[in-house]
């Protein structure tokens, strides 16, 4: 049986349909469940229910995975009016069978959810024709499906039905927006730059990729529904194109993090020393050979070869706050603050920190 996994058109329904909407956008959100500790996810949760891997459904949704609290925490960011229904329906290796995905959908109509949240993709075909008429009957009531596609893919389920929103990420930096196109396959392009947010037990994490860019734009779609309530599918598509920074692209246009050249510019913002110090501890966090070290100056960071991975983010943000004894708003930092060792200074110096500690 084909497993789900976490990753990140023309809707059927008809044009003049009117999209589910209530006075708080109630969004249903498939995925790993929510992390109950979290108070200010929990108040919002308004119903529940949970899909265990034998297909029985019970009320645990407790996160143990952490992908659903991160993916309920950017909706929220996108609008805090939301409620949320939770459909815990991934395991703790954000796993699931195709025939439980059913399930959930099956179960999602008996649900009055105005968008329905899917950060699950697969590859396989086998159940790709009941997928997409469980996504088509969503559609027609009115319910407005996103799902993001599975990442390092081109093509996925149920990210490429027709009945359904589809979104892929690129790392382009929140200040640009979205891009929508209704008649591609995959119709929205969303910032999936990797961001630190608070996962399981309040401890923060990057997280980036389809899924988050699937999750922004569920939260941008609940404002936009609260902000023009009444709207048809037509008349949303039209919103949607409108706001859009951009309504056209191709493959090219998606590229990865661009690997810019240190500028000479950078040098003179601060004194060797101080460049040295960040060095050094870089150095030393990422464990880093002399060879390596030579080129921290000259290459951005984000380059392969030296290892920093999105994991390796959060232990390297809070040495630097000790060291440096800074202290960051954890909240916006992203993927490009560690683009170089002079972005890692710039953090500093916007943070006022100034001592060193040894």
């Amino acid at each position: 049986m084909p497993a789900f996994s976490h990753q990140i058109a023309n809707v059927k329904a008809g044009d003049g349909m009117a999209i589910r909407t209530a006075v708080n956008t109630l969004v249903s959100i498939v995925d790993t469940g929510i992390d109950l500790n979290a108070e200010s996810l929990r108040n919002h949760v308004i119903d529940s229910i949970a899909i265990h891997e034998e297909g029985t459904l019970q009320t645990d949704i407790d996160d143990k995975h952490g992908h659903g609290t991160l993916c309920s925490r950017l909706i929220l960011k996108g609008n805090p009016n939301v409620q949320l229904h939770v459909i815990k329906l991934l395991n703790e290796e954000a796993m699931a069978s195709s025939r439980n995905l059913l399930r959930a959908l099956d179960y999602l109509q008996e649900i009055d959810s105005s968008i329905i949240n899917l950060s699950v993709a697969t590859t396989e075909s086998k159940y790709a024709k009941e997928l997409e008429r469980a996504c088509e009957a969503l559609a027609d009531q009115g319910k407005i499906l996103v799902c993001s596609l599975a990442n390092h893919s081109d093509y996925s389920y149920p990210a490429v039905f027709d009945s359904v929103i589809g979104v892929q990420a690129h790392i382009q930096g929140a200040q640009e927006g979205y891009w929508f196109n209704s008649s591609y396959t995959v119709q929205v392009i969303a910032d999936g730059t990797p961001v630190m947010l608070p996962g399981l037990n309040n401890r923060y994490t990057m997280f980036g990729g389809n899924s988050k860019a699937a999750a922004l734009f569920s939260g941008m779609l609940a404002k936009l529904l609260e902000d023009k309530p009444g709207l048809s599918l037509s008349g949303l598509y039209a919103e949607l194109e409108k706001q859009a920074s951009r309504t056209s692209w191709e493959k090219k246009d998606m590229h990865l993090v661009p690997f810019q050249p240190i500028s000479n510019e950078e040098w003179g913002k601060y004194d060797y020393g101080r460049i040295q110090q960040m060095v050094q501890l870089v150095t030393e966090n990422l464990k880093l050979i002399p060879a390596q070290q030579d080129k921290l100056l000259n290459t951005s960071l984000l380059h392969p070869q030296f290892g920093l991975t999105p994991e390796r983010c959060v232990p390297l943000i809070k040495e630097i706050e000790r060291t440096f004894s800074a202290q960051f708003p954890l909240d916006s930092i992203s993927l490009l603050d560690f683009h170089s060792i002079f972005s890692l200074l710039d953090l500093v110096e916007e943070d006022g920190g100034c001592e060193i500690r040894i």
